[in-house]
């Protein structure tokens, strides 16, 4: 797929998955939320995310009598499906594509993902992002701006908790 490039590293050493319609942060276990939201909107970009969703259904299977465009329907889907597998799992840390690496309906993978890593789906997961943020504390080592940093993820991470 020539749409799909890669993760690519910035000047500030977060990684991007890079799509030709966007970019967003590459999927970690820490960054849920702001990866899930992007990556819709890429998925939409390219008619994929009713498929991930299941509010757009396969459509039937043409048999030998099948007409061209119910032929072409069906091969138009396989490719978006096919599609949106790859764009979940190419955005993905290897951490996190190894939960996924044998699933191949995107569905599954957008499920599987968020139970993986939505904090706000896994036991504690609010409050124990609260206790971290409580405890952390700048200790002299690294910089001030990499404290600021992990402070503004601990934030944004609990601002998209309900």
């Amino acid at each position: 797929m020539d749409s799909i490039k890669g993760p690519i590293i910035d000047s500030k050493a977060t990684q991007f998955f890079v799509h030709k319609n966007d970019r967003v942060p590459l999927f970690t276990t820490s960054n849920y939320k702001p990866w899930s939201v992007a990556i819709r909107h890429i998925l939409d970009s390219v008619s994929c995310w009713e498929i991930v969703n299941s509010t757009e259904q396969a459509p039937p299977i043409p048999g030998n009598n099948g007409s061209a465009a119910t032929r072409e329907r069906h091969i138009n889907y396989k490719k978006r499906k096919s599609t949106a597998c790859s764009l979940l799992y190419s955005s993905c840390s290897i951490d996190l594509q190894g939960h996924i690496n044998n699933i191949w309906e995107p569905t599954t993978v957008w499920e599987t993902l968020s139970m993986q890593a939505d904090e706000s789906k896994q036991r504690g997961g609010p409050i124990l992002l609260q206790r971290q943020l409580q405890l952390e504390k700048y200790s002299g080592e690294g910089s001030v701006s990499a404290y600021v940093s992990r402070i503004l993820s601990y934030r944004d991470r609990l601002a998209h908790i309900p």
